[in-house]
């Protein structure tokens, strides 16, 4: 549902959730209404009990008799807004609006709200000194202790009301005027991304103050950058996002029950595939390691604090009690994660080589171990389990895996990888290596620095390389692989990656890294199925299935509750689903807004007035940062607009229906429902298409009018500028960013052989044996995130 507008802005919640709210209040209310009744019954019999009465006694009888019309008042107002609130559909396209007096009846509540509190404040004060003057009666007045407590439950209802203002409102909402009309786009827009990504990056600065280094700040800034992209659209709340949630959830179950799509468990095993598996059920041991102390007791909270304090080193602190056999950097005093380890892998001191706990951003811990069983050397890295890991994921834009790195490692820049992995992954490379990764390391001298891989290879000649890990640490092990390859060709060198992120390598660094990588996914796992494009893909569909289901929100999540709580899935639900399967699996339908067939001739069609439109400004060029200067007027209506914009939209539909094609060879479809699913995606990329171009339009009417108005300017003024003193220019680079949608950025996908698991409602393991298109859609459930964590990951991996 559109945000509902107060005070000519635009604030974080829609018309249509205020029904629960209403509901909840009025019950309030009506306890509020009842109770004070009685208690003024009580407060006027004192009158004839007590002497000391005087005007404070009839102060706080006019608190009373007013607050019980307040309260009547709120009541009635609030069963109007919960009745107008709960009219329509989400997106109701009906005129006049079925919502249209909600903003009415909240004008209402807010004056009746500022009302209460100053009677709520006056009554304070008259109870206060009513209580105090009979202070000294033998008798107590329970009246008017009820008053107080009445009072206090009322500042608390306050309180809670001014925090909900306080989250719904949007600082930089999209202004509405008198008249109706919202701001002038796509300028305005950019200026508003523009606020709302600098408030994030102060958000995020709040989070972690004590990080002030530059590599942290230009996180930061491209994370709130990214963030504002993903939150930024106007029409959506977050209570719309929870609705879309909800169905998507029901509709990833009837096509997971349907086994449309799915491909089939493997039966029997090859040769190379139990390899993977074995190798999978050894080395996880060293990835659950990496977590240190707390995953371990959390698994068994009794039995594992018990164990622990046999491998811990009861006096670490002190340097004579230091032991010197190998290097603890960033531990607790008494080595809990060292010895939560060695508990884990049931090993003794000797075979660690380095154990670095020490956690920034883009600085994640590790360790190195000696597996003398298989002959290898074992680099660990730890996953997510700090605000500075969650940064780390969060940088989740594409650099190439050679960014950084010294010269003497020769990796192709062709091949790329999430940008905050490959950054952790250098720094890991350094810290093995003797490279400085801080201003205190750059202090120290060169002899003062170990190189502790090169050192321990040359100790064990014959020894290979392992780099595993899980979740953060499976991804910066398999970005940390290759450069260990390059760096060591005489070594083989494996990676065994446990759920890593979906948006990881570019599809030729995925390809690259079938030949030492195993990854290993299972069930509904969200992180393995998680990129900037697969995000914009779910933004897409809760976006489309909201403005398709006719179901209230109220009535929707009603249902959902209580098929969670029944343990049941809900028939309305269900019902309603298929009502939208059929609105949007038949065979009419429309192409974009416009209307016509889906069919492959509309993005031709589409495409060719993407190519009209050439004759514009050089959108890419003045959002590279490369592109300085300023842009000639009659450059505005000669530079063609480059084919690049056109040709990543064309080149999204084909890859979307690549995907389809290399997936449909897994299912059991008929052919006719493959071209089926084959026009849809080239419709989809159609009404895309059109809504770019259309875009491109707006901006090309903005800059032409706003030259128009200037015709005459010196040779340095070019570009116009804004209020805001930027200009145009940068505005437009900016907006560019904002109007190519995250679906448009670079496709990045799991590494290596994937070994998927899932569990079966027996509780046995089935195995199979997808590619990297197996994990393009992120999947709703309820066990998307408990799929993930590392202790159901290893319970599911012993029953292999």
């Amino acid at each position: 549902m559109p945000p509902v507008i107060l005070f000519n802005k635009e604030w974080r919640i829609g018309s249509d959730d205020f029904v629960f709210s209403a509901v909840l209040e009025v019950l309030l209310r009506v306890g509020s209404t009842v109770t004070l009744g009685l208690i003024l019954g009580f407060h006027m019999q004192e009158l004839a009990q007590l002497e000391c009465m005087g005007k404070e006694y009839r102060y706080t009888t006019g608190y009373l008799i007013v607050a019980l019309v307040l309260q009547i008042l709120c009541a009635v107002n609030l069963c109007l807004l919960g009745k107008s609130s709960s009219q329509g559909r989400m997106f109701d396209p009906g005129v006049p609006h079925p919502r249209r007096h909600v903003s009415t009846h909240l004008y209402v509540n807010c004056a009746l709200t500022a009302a209460e509190f100053v009677i709520t404040a006056c009554g304070t004060y008259f109870v206060i000194k009513d209580f105090l003057k009979c202070s000294a009666e033998d008798s107590f007045r329970f009246a008017v202790v009820f008053v107080i407590v009445i009072i206090i439950l009322t500042y608390l209802l306050l309180a809670i009301k001014f925090i909900c203002v306080v989250t719904a409102f949007k600082p930089f909402s999209k202004k509405i005027a008198s008249t109706g009309e919202s701001e002038r786009e796509p300028l305005s827009k950019e200026l508003r991304l523009k606020n709302e990504s600098m408030l994030t990056y102060r958000g995020l600065r709040c989070l972690m103050p004590w990080s002030n280094d530059e590599g942290t700040l230009e996180a930061f800034k491209e994370i709130s950058l990214m963030l504002a992209k993903t939150f930024h659209d106007d029409e959506m709340v977050p209570s719309d996002i929870v609705a879309g949630l909800l169905l998507l959830h029901y509709k990833h179950s009837l096509a997971k029950d349907s086994k449309k799509n799915n491909i089939q468990p493997i039966l029997s095993r090859d040769v190379d595939l139990s390899a993977d598996i074995e190798e999978l059920k050894y080395f996880y041991k060293y990835s659950l390691a990496a977590y240190g102390c707390w995953w371990y007791i959390i698994d068994a909270p009794c039995a594992h604090s018990c164990a622990l304090g046999a491998y811990m080193h009861w006096c670490p602190c002190f340097p004579c009690m230091r032991d010197q056999r190998q290097i603890v950097e960033g531990d607790s005093c008494f080595n809990m994660n060292l010895a939560a380890a060695k508990a884990l892998l049931n090993t003794n001191e000797d075979e660690f080589i380095i154990f670095d706990n020490r956690n920034k951003i883009q600085e994640v811990p590790y360790f190195v171990a000696v597996d003398h069983e298989k002959k290898c050397i074992v680099i660990s890295i730890r996953g997510t389990l700090s605000i500075a890991d969650m940064f780390t994921d969060l940088r989740a834009e594409s650099c190439a895996l050679s960014s950084g790195f010294p010269e003497d490692v020769a990796i192709d820049p062709k091949l790329q990888g999430h940008k905050g992995m490959v950054h952790a992954a250098r720094y890991i490379y350094s810290r093995l290596h003797g490279l400085p990764v801080s201003d205190e390391d750059r202090k120290k001298e060169r002899q003062d620095r170990v190189n502790i891989l090169s050192l321990t290879l040359a100790e064990f000649q014959n020894y290979s390389i392992v780099v595993t890990g899980h979740s953060l640490g499976a991804g910066t092990a398999s970005i940390l692989s290759f450069i260990l390859r390059e760096k060591y060709k005489d070594r083989e060198v494996k990676c065994f990656a446990f759920s890593p992120p979906g948006g990881l390598l570019s599809p030729a660094a995925a390809e690259e890294s079938l030949k030492f990588t195993v990854t290993l996914v299972t069930g509904d796992d969200v992180i393995p199925r998680l990129s900037l494009p697969n995000i914009a893909k779910l933004a897409d569909e809760i976006r489309k299935v909201t403005e398709q289901c006719t179901l209230p929100k109220y009535k929707l999540f009603s249902h959902g509750l209580v098929s969670f709580l029944c343990c049941v899935k809900s028939a309305t639900i269900q019902e309603e689903l298929q009502k939208m399967n059929l609105d949007i699996d038949g065979v009419g339908g429309q192409c974009g807004a416009h209307g016509g067939d889906k069919d492959p001739e509309g993005a031709k069609e589409v495409v060719s007035k993407l190519d009209g439109h050439r004759r514009s400004i050089d959108l890419i060029n003045l959002s590279s940062p490369s592109a300085g200067g300023s842009v000639p007027t009659a450059a505005i209506n000669q530079q063609p607009l480059p084919s690049s914009s056109s040709n990543n939209l064309q080149q999204q539909i084909l890859i979307e229906v690549q995907e389809q094609t290399v997936t449909s060879e897994h299912a059991d479809v008929s052919s006719t429902n493959n071209t089926h699913n084959l026009m849809k995606k080239v419709a989809d990329g159609c009404t895309e298409l059109e809504k770019t171009a259309g875009q491109f339009e707006q901006i090309e009417k903005v800059v032409t009018d706003k030259f128009q108005s200037e015709p005459s300017q010196s040779e340095d003024d070019k570009m116009p500028h804004c209020d805001e003193g930027l200009p145009v220019e940068s505005l437009l680079s900016k907006a560019t960013e904002q109007i190519i949608p995250l679906k448009m950025t670079d496709s990045l996908y799991p590494p290596g052989r994937i070994v998927y698991l899932e569990e079966t409602e027996e509780g046995d393991c089935q195995v199979f044996r997808p590619d990297r298109f197996h994990f393009k859609q992120i999947l709703v459930s309820p066990r998307m995130l408990r799929d993930h964590l590392p202790n159901y990951l290893d319970r599911l991996i012993q029953k292999l």
